[in-house]
């Protein structure tokens, strides 16, 4: 399984079905605060939560990626989520109207992306 120490004793890993009852514990106290940009956010269940760390892990077992172009979108005024492609060297590449709906309304978008050819190689 992977595993990546970040500092002692944190570590990054793949989520597992036994962290579905942390990672929606994690949910629960900032619903209100994800909910103006996340879709999911505002009803997101404890199922749901066990379903999506399901199919993440489904999908990391899936075939080699070899991907191009990753793309990655973030609310306009979200400027918290629309730091973290800026920070990784993603091009800013265009405002996407109305892109998302959540609750009862729309928000615009803004997408970044980056290609394979822009990447740092990857240590093999």
């Amino acid at each position: 399984m992977f595993e990546m120490a970040i500092t002692d004793p944190a570590a990054l890993r793949l989520l597992r079905e036994a962290d579905a009852d942390e990672l929606h514990a994690l949910i629960e106290p900032d619903r209100d605060h994800l909910a103006p940009w996340l879709a999911w956010a505002a009803a997101q269940t404890h199922a749901d939560t066990v379903e999506f760390i399901a199919r993440t892990r489904v999908q990391l077992t899936a075939t080699v990626w070899d991907l191009n172009r990753v793309e990655i979108e973030a609310a306009v005024a979200n400027s918290r989520s629309r730091a973290i492609p800026e920070r990784l060297g993603y091009r800013e590449e265009g405002t996407l109207r109305e892109a998302e709906r959540i609750g009862d309304h729309y928000l615009d978008s803004v997408l970044y992306a980056v290609l394979a050819s822009e990447w740092p190689p990857a240590d093999r």
